[in-house]
């Protein structure tokens, strides 16, 4: 009896996400997205007189904000923060090394959007990210505690949406960019061009439509 009531109940669930109204852009859609996603620092260690890059992954979390000024094409803006953490144990009793890292970013852009069927959204364009971050290691000899490295970088992306009732849904997009680096430590600078590829999945939420 209890199976056939939950049977029955995610059977009704279904045909009346089936049944809901088909999910149409148009000019003046909001749609706001949180996600979280992998991405890349770029960072630097000292080098005796100089300083010498090196990247790490780090995990992100975004807000993202969409806005059509026409009914197929979008401006978008992301804020959102990185961070890593390692702790490495010894088998002899040693104190445990710690290395945690952070950084912020913001992303402008704009993509062209089409709408496949009901409920799918591609979207692809360009945008500029600028990236902040750094690091610092306890338990090393020395500790270290690095200056921000600041990155400003041109990046285009490629992503989908799939809505799941007229106003949420799931979206996930590929970054891939190319930019600048710059460091400096007391003196020492460094400067070097990274690249890399992005990745982000969440989840959206579409105001201002019919």
């Amino acid at each position: 009896m209890h199976r056939t009531r939950t049977r029955t109940l995610a059977l009704a669930a279904l045909l009346a996400l089936a049944s809901s109204p088909a999910f149409a852009l148009e000019k003046g859609t909001g749609i706001y997205g949180l996600s979280l996603g992998t991405g890349t620092a770029d960072l630097y260690f000292p080098n005796g007189p100089y300083v010498s890059a090196f990247d790490h992954s780090e995990l992100t979390g975004s807000f993202q904000y969409w806005r059509m000024i026409t009914d197929d094409y979008a401006t978008n803006f992301e804020v959102g923060l990185g961070w890593f953490s390692e702790v490495d144990q010894a088998r002899d009793g040693t104190p445990d090394i710690e290395y945690t890292q952070s950084s912020w970013h913001l992303r402008f852009g704009g993509d062209r959007v089409v709408t496949f069927g009901d409920r799918a959204v591609l979207y692809t364009g360009p945008g500029f990210e600028y990236w902040s971050g750094s690091y610092e290691t306890r338990g090393t000899v020395p500790e270290f505690e690095s200056e921000a490295v600041s990155r400003v970088s041109f990046s285009a992306r490629v992503g989908a949406m799939l809505m799941m009732t007229r106003s949420v849904g799931i979206n996930c997009h590929l970054d891939a960019r190319v930019g600048r680096a710059q460091a400096e430590d007391r003196g020492a600078e460094a400067a070097w061009w990274p690249g890399g590829v992005d990745g982000r999945i969440g989840v959206v939420y579409a105001a201002g439509h019919d």
